[in-house]
């Protein structure tokens, strides 16, 4: 399981997964995934879901060792409008989306789809090497 999931099992707590992904603004079936560890989210939906959970991206992505423990959390909001503004966050501190947060966040995330792929070729060839 990675980080990410494993994180989001912790802040979900004893909540059950549909009323947690409701409270975050999420789908259902999206937020299952996540968790599950089937996808992982867009960089605009990791800045959001950030925010309105009251933690950091890198906190979330495992890229800032909380030392296994839950950072502060503000209480989510009992449930999001339908015309609510995505782009507005529920964290006090973060009354805004910061695009700062987000392009670094997506930079970190390319560099690690990138050292995967060098890594599972540097494996292959040592598979084929000892073949």
């Amino acid at each position: 399981m990675s980080t990410f999931s494993d994180r989001l099992k912790t802040l979900r707590g004893e909540m059950k997964q549909a009323e947690f992904a409701r409270r975050i603004g999420l789908a259902q079936n999206s937020y299952n995934r996540y968790e599950a560890g089937e996808r992982v989210p867009d960089i605009d939906i990791l800045s959001q879901m950030a925010s309105r959970l009251g933690v950091s991206t890198d906190w979330l992505l495992g890229l800032e060792d909380g030392k296994g423990t839950v950072p502060p959390v503000l209480p989510l909001p009992e449930n999001i409008s339908e015309n609510h503004d995505s782009n507005t966050a529920y964290c006090s501190a973060c009354v805004r989306k910061d695009k700062t947060i987000a392009s670094q966040a997506e930079s970190i995330v390319n560099l690690t789809r990138s050292l995967t792929e060098i890594v599972g070729r540097q494996e292959a060839a040592k598979k084929r090497r000892h073949s």
